[in-house]
């Protein structure tokens, strides 16, 4: 397939696995993607579905394509987070985590996992990182 093929508009959806809260383990959230694909560089903005958290602006994507596999950052305007209520925080002033997606196109479907890591010091001084892990697909629209 080409560029050209992989490049424009795209609807998805991804899920939490066990290591979210109860209640988003359940929760499948829609996404749209409009993506370039030149040279097998990706690039594009993402909009995901209101029960996807607290993003109002598109998420920035950047990543590549090698054959089928697609790997890519999606990085939104801001840092925030869903706590174990379902509330949202948003920190303005806190660059957004990033999302690591990869994934492979297979009878006409992107399948995949992604992953939020996030490092963070304690008030002790002691440096933790957080992982969390999730799956997605994604079909031409």
């Amino acid at each position: 397939m080409s560029d050209l093929f992989f490049s424009g508009n795209w609807e998805g959806e991804y899920t939490y696995e066990e290591n979210y809260f109860q209640d988003r383990r359940d929760i499948c959230v829609a996404f749209s993607i409009a993506m370039e694909v030149k040279d097998g560089l990706v690039k594009g903005h993402c909009i995901d579905d209101e029960k996807g958290g607290g993003a109002a602006n598109p998420a920035i994507i950047e990543g590549f394509m090698e054959g089928n596999f697609i790997s890519f950052l999606k990085r939104y305007d801001h840092f925030w987070y869903t706590e174990e209520n379902n509330e949202v925080t948003h920190v303005p002033s806190v660059p957004s985590h990033e999302v690591h997606y990869s994934g492979f196109f297979e009878a006409d479907l992107f399948v995949g996992k992604w992953e939020i890591t996030r490092q963070y010091i304690d008030g002790d001084g002691f440096s933790h990182e957080l992982a969390f892990f999730g799956t997605w697909t994604m079909k031409k629209a």
